[in-house]
């Protein structure tokens, strides 16, 4: 099986990376420093630089695994291309994994992924991470804790081919084992609220049938008015590790980063959203914050058809000039031509094959010398984006198949607009249009 596996990898290698054209040396202030035998990171990143999700788990991988990963857009797909590929996945964290969190977890609706640090025995586990374009405004890669409930926690995970399975009952708590999947080697889980004794994990805020009414007061299990993260840890939480960054995220507020997100209001704590109070100085009466469509970012549960505001505007445009994905010449003549080719014009069109039209597609058995036959039909699959490199490849989004790899055209100073159009020293691609920067 290993020897398959390697087999597969090798020429999935081959076929993907044969050449460093799409290759990103540097993403989000980190560079790529381990190139897996030869092979560079093919992902793209931000065309301002500073970040995207897909090349640093890629990276990470690499220099990890010492594996190039035969993979790389499409975050919310990772999981479905690692199971084709022969890669192991599951449902539980690991050290040294990583996570794939899709749209149906709570994350954008191009999903997000990120490498795992270390796993805790609850289920929770530390990651470094990257976001297309930067994370709440900075241009670095962060570092999360994320905890199994909460929001954006994600359901796939990808591990190293290479690590053999934990095995529950050996008497270690192995990575990607918990309490509550193997008790026999992690111990066994908290006890219910209600059991009479105030266990491990309750308070009297989340139990106070079994651990009392709260009191007022540091270390009493309440986040009360006047207490913080940096104040009172015990009872607000840790403050959030990037807190101090000048930027109030989604994941802070007033109790778990007061440097950021100011301090909570008074009378804080008192169970009414008063007059003066909200989300943001005391979430504990009004409830934690969401992201708010106009403020000038694109924030996890938005995107271009809830909020064009700040996501941009989706889809396409009839009549920019340019035959975009989800245009053809029925429904936009003008950017992608009129319909109708016609079998033995010399040209083998978009519908044509060589079973269809053997006239202008030659025969099924006799493929050009530069061509692979898919389907039944004879291809090139350094320009085709349905098939681009292998058969079955297809090419998504604003992406056009340049030289077997796809390439997206509105951000590859190399491959502006179109496949070859390269934009001069002192210009990046833009939307497509190569741009004086």
């Amino acid at each position: 099986m290993k020897t398959l596996f390697m087999t597969a990898l090798v020429l999935s290698l081959v076929l993907l990376f044969d050449t460093a054209a799409g290759a990103v040396s540097a993403c989000g202030g980190e560079v790529d420093s381990c190139p897996c035998g030869g092979v560079p990171n093919p992902c793209i990143c931000h065309s301002n630089g500073c970040g995207n999700c897909v090349w640093w788990a890629w990276e990470s991988a690499c220099c990890n695994w010492a594996l190039a990963i035969p993979w790389c857009p499409d975050a919310r797909l990772w999981d479905d291309n690692a199971e084709s590929s022969g890669y192991p996945t599951g449902t539980d964290p690991r050290s040294s994994s990583i996570f794939v969190c899709e749209p149906s977890d709570g994350c954008s609706s191009n999903g997000h992924v990120g490498w795992i640090v270390s796993v805790y025995a609850d289920g929770s586990f530390d990651s470094t991470e990257q976001c297309y374009g930067g994370c709440s405004g900075g241009c670095s890669t962060i570092s999360k804790h994320r905890v199994p409930g909460s929001a954006r926690y994600p359901s796939s995970f990808i591990y190293n081919p290479s690590t053999p399975a934990a095995a529950c009952g050996n008497g270690t708590c192995e990575s990607g084992e918990r309490c509550d999947t193997c008790p026999a080697d992690c111990g066994d889980c908290a006890a219910a609220c209600g059991d009479g004794v105030c266990g491990s994990g309750e308070i009297c805020s989340s139990c106070p049938a079994d651990c009392g009414e709260c009191g007022i007061g540091c270390g009493d299990g309440t986040c009360d008015s006047g207490e913080d993260c940096s104040a009172c840890a015990s009872d607000c939480g840790a403050c959030a590790a990037d807190c101090g960054d000048g930027w109030c995220d989604f994941d802070e507020d007033c109790a778990s980063c007061p440097g950021d997100c100011g301090t909570c209001a008074a009378d804080c704590g008192d169970g009414w959203c008063d007059s003066g109070e909200d989300c943001l100085n005391c979430p504990t009466d009004c409830g934690s914050c969401g992201s708010v469509c106009g403020d000038g970012w694109c924030d996890y549960d938005e995107d271009c058809s809830s909020c064009s505001s700040d996501c941009g505007d989706c889809g396409s445009v009839c009549g920019d000039g340019w035959c975009d994905y989800d245009e053809d010449c029925s429904s936009c003549p003008y950017d992608c031509g009129d319909c109708g080719p016609v079998c033995g014009d010399g040209w083998c069109d978009y519908d044509e094959d060589c079973s269809s039209c053997a006239y202008d597609c030659g025969d099924c058995a006799s493929c050009m010398s530069w061509e692979i036959e898919c389907d039944g039909s004879c291809v090139d699959p350094y320009s085709d984006p349905w098939n681009c490199g292998a058969c079955g490849y297809a090419c998504g989004g604003t992406e056009d198949c340049c030289d077997g790899w796809c390439t997206d055209v509105y951000y590859d100073d190399y491959n502006c607009g179109g496949c070859g159009y390269v934009c001069s020293w002192d210009e990046i691609c833009d939307g497509g249009w190569c741009v004086v920067y």
